[in-house]
């Protein structure tokens, strides 16, 4: 999972509006799911995607120039308050942060389905940050139960008996032991090929 995150950041910028383009919504599990598969996606994204890619690439780079080059005019020259407001000063940033974390005043915190007001997904999602999404998808994704836990152990030759079983073919059709549940499947309706040749040729002529 690490890898993915690491992934994420990396094409999450120059990847935005392409996914949109794509999919028609904005970066959800699709967008976490398929950087499992890192040399795919970096060869779409080539292949495909040369502006995106170029200008992720130069905003990225000029965010961590002009941010490191601002940073020392931002901390120099501070003035403190006094000890006796600094308390409140903390209580009151630790406030508006929860409740721009939250969003809302209510019980349960915003979420994509409380800002749902459409029949477009789109046009929901446009409503939603595109980081937001990816982070409530992950976090949607790690909370899921996995659905192997709901189902009992099988051993494989079980398995391949009861896949053979459900395929409907006689057994003295499957050919193959390395590949068990390769099978001859014998046509219902057969045709000679001669006749078959002979009708096409004929079809053949007929339309020219």
């Amino acid at each position: 999972m690490d890898h993915r995150w690491a992934l994420a950041g990396g094409v999450h910028g120059s990847g935005n509006g392409a996914f949109i383009i794509e999919y028609d919504l904005r970066p959800n599990r699709l967008f976490i799911e398929y950087l499992v598969y890192p040399k795919e996606v970096f060869g779409m994204l080539w292949s495909g995607y040369k502006l995106e890619l170029f200008i992720g690439t130069v905003v990225s780079v000029a965010t961590v120039v002009l941010g490191w080059r601002w940073s020392k005019s931002v901390v120099t020259g501070l003035s403190y308050p006094k000890w006796y407001w600094r308390p409140l000063i903390a209580l009151l940033v630790v406030a508006v942060g929860i409740m721009g974390a939250r969003s809302s005043l209510g019980h349960r915190p915003l979420n994509p389905a409380m800002v749902a007001f459409s029949g477009d997904p789109l046009m929901n999602d446009l409503v939603l940050n595109s980081s937001y999404s990816v982070i409530f998808a992950a976090k949607q994704m790690k909370s899921e139960s996995n659905a192997f836990d709901y189902y009992p152990k099988m051993d494989k030759d079980t398995i391949i008996e009861e896949v053979k079983a459900n395929m409907t073919v006689p057994a003295q059709d499957f050919v193959s032991a390395q590949e068990p549940t390769l099978a001859i499947h014998q046509a219902t309706y057969q045709v000679n090929r001669k006749i078959s040749s002979f009708c096409c040729w004929k079809a053949m002529a007929q339309g020219m």
